[in-house]
């Protein structure tokens, strides 16, 4: 049993790790792509972009 929470909390770490890493990635080539401005719109709205 133990051994089933260890893998379930760093399950939880990767993924969350893994989603802010996406969520940075997003947000980076958003504010390339787009002019100033994007990044921080983004960043307070990190589960939906905007539309285009």
């Amino acid at each position: 049993m133990r051994g089933y929470m260890i893998f379930g909390v760093s399950f939880i770490l990767a993924f969350s790790l893994i989603r802010f890493l996406s969520v940075l990635l997003v947000t980076r080539f958003y504010n390339w792509t787009n002019p100033p401005g994007g990044l921080e719109w983004t960043m307070e709205n990190p589960n939906q972009l905007p539309e285009t």
